[in-house]
């Protein structure tokens, strides 16, 4: 009875733990967009990619054995994976930052962003899919729900998240961005982020065994 309960409270926390999740994803993504367009988008694409999840492992289940927990599995690797499209979204940005026209901004942020994410994607697939060799129930099924997530993840974000890019344009961008960009043009000249500088800081900073020589 106690272990009854203990799997119906973990059942009704679950929902309360995605919305949870939602809502933090949601207000990280609106301070470092400052637009809220800009913060719908990954957390849509992201959406659609879990709902067609969950309807591909209902399918998957009356062909291979699906564990109770795969479901769960699915929702943490895709609220994971959200996180690259927002990657793409910030590409996009970039474009209109320096005056690519939206069409064009979408076409650059997937060939840069976009092949990222498909590289990174099928490698966690490949790696996911090595778990099938251990010919374990339980793991195989949480393997196969995983793979499903992450591939259909990537595939929201190279279709449907550069087709909402293209639609939505400069919208994208802040108030302020697009105030600016208005009166002062593109911005050409615009300095590279924190980590860009800190990368080439590290990059270019002198290793200590070369002092030491």
């Amino acid at each position: 009875m106690e272990l009854g309960g203990d799997a119906a409270s973990n059942e009704t926390s679950l929902p309360s733990s995605i919305a949870i999740g939602v809502v933090a994803a949601g207000v990280i993504i609106l301070l470092a967009f400052g637009s809220l367009f800009g913060m719908l988008l990954p957390l849509i694409a992201a959406g659609v990619a879990l709902g067609l999840t969950f309807f591909g492992i209902g399918l998957l289940s009356h062909a291979v054995g699906i564990n109770s927990v795969a479901p769960t599995m699915a929702i943490i690797v895709d609220w994971g994976w959200h996180r690259l499209c927002a990657f793409i979204v910030t590409r996009y940005r970039d474009g209109l930052k320096i005056g690519v026209p939206p069409e064009e901004a979408a076409v650059h942020a997937l060939n840069t962003a976009g092949r990222a994410v498909l590289f990174a994607g099928m490698t966690v697939c490949i790696a996911l899919l090595g778990l099938l060799v251990l010919r374990v129930g339980l793991i195989s099924g949480l393997a196969y729900a995983s793979v499903l997530a992450v591939a259909l993840t990537m595939a929201a974000a190279v279709t449907l998240l550069p087709a909402l890019l293209g639609f939505m344009g400069p919208r994208l961008l802040s108030r302020r961005e697009r105030r600016r960009l208005s009166d002062n043009g593109p911005q050409e000249g615009h300095g590279p982020g924190f980590w860009a500088r800190l990368g080439g800081f590290v990059s270019t900073a002198p290793p200590s065994s070369r002092r030491a020589h």
